[in-house]
């Protein structure tokens, strides 16, 4: 199983920076999924999150994404997501249909 990460930082006393990278496939879902529901939201206004420096990503990862995403609508929290994928992931995603994560 390859490797993966999870990180948050506190960029002051209410904005949080959220970094998701590495390989980001159906073999680090369930893993991936338990770092994200175990976040401390509640001290944040406002999380960035930024999903970088991508091995692999395959649809398991983009319908976590979306449900995470889904869940901190319904939060008191306001985010941003910023995607950074290198131009294969991109061509990849958007010849799938899933032009709105790149």
């Amino acid at each position: 199983m390859g490797e993966y990460s999870v990180q948050i930082k506190d960029i002051d006393d209410k904005k949080g920076r959220l970094a998701v990278s590495g390989l980001l496939t159906v073999e680090n879902s369930e893993k991936i999924k338990s770092d994200l529901s175990q976040l401390v939201l509640s001290k944040y206004a406002f999380l960035e999150i930024f999903v970088q420096d991508v091995v692999e990503v395959d649809l398991s990862f983009l319908q976590l994404m979306k449900a995470f995403e889904i869940y901190l609508k319904k939060q008191p929290v306001d985010f941003s997501i910023s995607w950074s994928f290198d131009d294969e992931q991109v061509a990849l995603l958007s010849n799938s249909g899933f032009t709105n994560f790149v």
